[in-house]
């Protein structure tokens, strides 16, 4: 559950989880925000090719969730607890709300968030998909 912009994910290439996506074993729920996220930084970071990505994510038609009450106070404590913007806890917020588990990219928010539990750093995946 998550975004990676700044990573090419490919299945099949050390990292189980599209794979798993594309078979429905797993479910990739993303806030509704993740548009609007993704669009920002495509571009700034890659602004010949924004268009191209974007219109390559919206095919994929992932799965959103509307932001709700339960939701929402969840993102205010982490923003409160980590010192973290409502961008970055709404995905994380989303992830325990469903039970689920964060696959953030972003090592800073990772080290800072991780004892709250539901976040795991995609390098470490990647690392132990590698190993199998």
């Amino acid at each position: 559950m998550g975004y990676w912009p700044g990573n090419r994910i490919l299945p099949g290439k050390g990292y189980p989880y599209p794979d798993a996506w594309v078979n429905n074993k797993i479910e990739i729920v993303l806030p509704e925000l993740w548009v609007f996220d993704v669009g920002n930084f495509l571009g700034k970071m890659v602004q010949d090719l924004a268009l191209e990505k974007m219109e390559t994510l919206l095919d994929f038609h992932f799965k959103t969730s509307k932001l709700d009450k339960g939701t929402c106070k969840l993102i205010f404590k982490l923003m409160n607890d980590l010192s973290v913007s409502f961008y970055d806890a709404s995905y994380h917020a989303l992830a325990q709300k469903m039970g689920g588990i964060f696959i953030t990219a972003d090592k800073k928010y990772y080290q800072k968030a991780k004892s709250k539990g539901g976040i795991e750093l995609l390098e470490n995946i990647m690392v132990h998909a590698d190993d199998s």
